[in-house]
């Protein structure tokens, strides 16, 4: 892994990205309602 894969979520970049249905900055609640998770690049749900 080097800088240039990590840092940013676009094609080609290794990324741990959990994806919510709505913003967690105001809705607490959101962060129960997981929409996507993608672990080193690879959608796992």
């Amino acid at each position: 892994m080097t800088a240039l894969s990590t840092g940013a979520v676009e094609p080609g970049r290794r990324a741990d990205l959990l994806l919510v249905d709505g913003d967690p900055a105001v809705d607490t609640p959101a962060t129960r309602r997981v929409a996507g998770v993608w672990v080193g690049g690879e959608r796992v749900r």
